[in-house]
């Protein structure tokens, strides 16, 4: 027994020599870098020159950081690609919209000044055939109601006339506002002041045609023209015509000022 313990302790250590020279030599030779442009070169630090080189310019300028670059130079998003053409866009947009002459522009666009939405009441002026004062209720952006109020242009006296008003047509739109069609029937009386037209105070008429509006897009307000013939039918028989012309014609231009009267419930955000 002793003998074979003696023989197992031996065949141990030489086992154990054999694998300690084999891991030594072995394992270099396991990790060695194939390619040798790979492999650690040792550089003597006595041999690394310290100095500066001459040729460097000293007149360089400041390294240009973040905050020294362009704002109109594309940056490279976080993907690291170049932004694309919506982006730009999106920024040029953005830039706009932020200068001083445009924030009121935006102001109105953010409220939403759509006559007829909120902004329903137009006052203004018209001159023509018959100048007046006018006063819009815009029930939509379509529909409205109109008053003037003038002189008459053949007797001393007022000029009366109410009109539905709906919009039938838009002509052309561009980015501040919109250009349509407008057709109108209405009543029209002129009152007479200080003298009586053949025994009538008051003669009255009725009157259709077509107009114009440009409608802003940016502010509530909107130009517009109108031409509209005029008919007095009482003019049309024996026993009450008068010495005026049975028919008449409305020409006018103006503009108007519309006021937020919308109802609370349907305003815009």
């Amino acid at each position: 027994m002793a003998r074979a313990g003696v023989v197992r302790d031996g065949l141990a250590r030489s086992l154990a020599t054999v694998w300690l020279v084999v891991a030594t030599v072995g394992c270099p030779v396991a990790w060695a870098d194939p390619d040798p442009s790979h492999r650690e070169v040792e550089i003597d630090p006595g041999t690394i020159d310290t100095d500066e080189p001459d040729d460097v310019d000293e007149d360089l300028g400041p390294t240009p950081t973040e905050s020294d670059s362009d704002p109109a130079d594309p940056v490279e998003d976080a993907s690291g690609g170049p932004p694309s053409g919506q982006e730009i866009a999106e920024g040029v947009i953005e830039d706009a919209a932020t200068r001083p002459e445009n924030r009121t522009l935006a102001r109105f666009r953010e409220l939403g000044v759509e006559i007829g939405t909120r902004y329903r009441l137009g006052i203004g002026i018209a001159a023509g055939f018959p100048p007046s004062v006018t006063l819009r209720y815009a029930a939509d952006p379509r529909r409205a109601v109109a008053l003037h109020v003038g002189p008459t242009m053949v007797t001393t006296g007022l000029h009366v006339r109410l009109q539905y008003e709906q919009r039938v047509a838009e002509l052309r739109t561009w980015a501040f506002g919109t250009l349509g069609l407008t057709w109108n029937i209405g009543v029209v009386a002129s009152l007479v002041f200080g003298q009586e037209v053949d025994g009538r105070p008051i003669r009255p008429g009725i009157t259709t045609g077509l107009g114009v509006e440009l409608a802003f897009g940016v502010a509530p307000a909107a130009v517009f023209g109108e031409i509209s013939p005029v008919l007095y039918p009482l003019d049309l028989f024996p026993a009450t015509r008068t010495a005026f012309l049975p028919a008449g014609l409305t020409v006018v231009v103006g503009a108007r000022w519309y006021l937020d009267v919308g109802r609370r419930g349907r305003r815009r955000p």
